[in-house]
């Protein structure tokens, strides 16, 4: 790890591994996927038992699934998931619940901040087109919807090595909402979910046209959990970057592949 550098490895969905010299922290870690996923993701949630630091951005199952099995040292999530995370297994001592929209914490030489933000409403162009699947293959998604529920869902904003990275788990935020952060000050990676509408390029040329980041980082455009998810065509959006936007860095990682910047 260079002196300055950020490793930032996709583990797939919204799923991150963040790291400098100096922090190590993971972002919605669901993992296990399951046998049909696109890509493959070759780790388990094994290879992160006991990771030091979590961050949770709602607790739909692929985003919190996993927690249980990784049992984080500290886990930053909303007041409101704290109930149900101790009724699957994370002990009340490990969480860090936020209450209120810009609370900030710093652990393990990590600063964060955390934005309240919205989930992304379903069309009814993707509803109809999950639906193929059938009711017989839609019954354990709808089950794991329900043991994990949404949340107050969170954006999260990381103070590294004088870099301002912002994440996202979900493209929900109202313009009022960006355009609060965008007021903080300048964002230098912006880590993008392109996933949960039809027209999810089109949302998400707009949090770049109101953030300006430096750098783009898509990611939740994969198959994670097939036969209800679907590998999305995010050519629209790399189209519209290219055009609307050449000056900023697009990266489209590939998974368990390190990216520094």
């Amino acid at each position: 790890m260079e002196n300055n550098g950020i490793q930032i490895t996709w583990l797939g969905t919204a799923a991150f591994r963040i790291k400098t010299r100096k922090t190590d922290f993971l972002t919605d870690p669901f993992i296990s996927r399951n046998s049909m996923a696109s890509p493959v993701q070759a780790l388990g949630p094994e290879h992160f038992g006991q990771f030091p630091l979590v961050f949770l951005s709602h607790g739909h199952f692929d985003h919190a699934k996993d927690l249980p099995k990784i049992q984080p040292e500290r886990l930053c999530c909303a007041q409101s998931l704290s109930p149900g995370l101790i009724r699957k297994g994370i002990p009340e001592k490990r969480l860090i619940p936020i209450r209120h929209d810009g609370q900030g914490c710093e652990i393990n030489s990590c600063q964060a901040t955390a934005f309240f933000s919205r989930h992304i409403r379903f069309d009814l162009p993707l509803v109809k087109d999950r639906a193929r699947a059938g009711l017989f293959d839609l019954l354990p998604c709808i089950r794991l919807l329900w043991d994990w529920p949404c949340g107050q869902v969170l954006s999260w904003q990381f103070f590294l090595n004088k870099k301002v990275i912002h994440f996202f788990g979900s493209a929900g935020s109202t313009k009022e909402e960006l355009q609060k952060i965008a007021a903080k000050g300048p964002v230098h990676i912006l880590m993008l979910p392109l996933q949960g509408r039809s027209t999810i390029c089109d949302t998400a040329l707009d949090y770049v046209r109101i953030l300006k980041p430096q750098t783009v980082i898509a990611h939740h455009h994969d198959d994670f959990y097939p036969p209800v998810s679907r590998s999305e065509d995010i050519t629209p959006f790399t189209r519209g970057m290219a055009r609307k936007f050449p000056q900023i860095r697009l990266i489209i990682p590939r998974i368990n592949r390190p990216v520094r910047v």
